[in-house]
């Protein structure tokens, strides 16, 4: 999974759109798929450098694929780290700041 993840956050800004679409495109995937799909979320808002570029991609994705986006992003299990889950919090909020305006 982290060369997932470095492969991600290495790539082009492109990369990033089609990893916030990946929700619309498979909305019958598993809660273990859905986690791991968050790891790169998660990895992608913590890197300096990448942080912004997220931010800026949310004006890339239609209103139909946001809804999916944010249920998969609200998704929280007992597993994670506090700090993972805090990660996951702060996405949260940006996307509804993001939706609000």
């Amino acid at each position: 999974m982290a060369m997932i993840h470095n492969r991600i956050i290495a790539g082009p800004p492109e990369a990033m759109i089609k990893l916030l679409q990946i929700p619309a495109r498979f909305p019958d995937a598993t809660r273990s798929h859905i986690e791991n799909w968050q790891e790169s979320l998660i990895a992608w808002w913590r890197h300096p450098k990448k942080h912004k570029l997220m931010i800026s991609s949310f004006t890339h994705i239609s209103p139909e694929k946001m809804a999916s986006l944010k249920k998969w992003v609200k998704l929280r299990t007992k597993d994670r780290s506090e700090k993972k889950g805090k990660t996951l919090d702060e996405i949260e909020t940006s996307l509804l700041t993001f939706v609000m305006k």
